[in-house]
């Protein structure tokens, strides 16, 4: 789909492959983002997650967010991970997924 991200507008650069985005954004200020790009063989980011402005931030472990969700999500049964993904991969991003789901044992061979 679409991007749903604040930095959707903003010319990110570092790393250049990345794929997701985490943009966060304070109440008090906006128009100033912490922008976590993800590229799609890196591991989830824990992000900072801004509370009130006399409060310490709190961290979010995506990671163990998507798992716990993955985990119980049924996705296991949804996902049919013998089959090429319904979006367009760079062909560094597809052998880098291929290679990760042999070793996960979720595909047996090379899609």
């Amino acid at each position: 789909g679409l991007p749903t991200t604040l930095a959707r507008k903003l010319d990110v650069t570092s790393p250049p492959d990345w794929r997701y985005m985490v943009s966060i954004s304070r109440a008090h200020a906006r128009s100033r983002l912490e922008m976590y790009p993800i590229p799609l063989n890196q591991r989830l980011p824990r992000c900072r997650i801004p509370l009130r402005m006399a409060d310490d931030d709190v961290v979010l472990d995506l990671p163990a967010v998507f798992n716990r969700c993955y985990d119980v999500g049924g996705y296991d049964l949804l996902v049919d991970y013998t089959q090429t993904p319904p979006v367009t991969l760079s062909d560094r991003e597809a052998e880098w997924l291929a290679r990760w789901l042999l070793e996960k044992g979720l595909r047996t061979t090379a899609a």
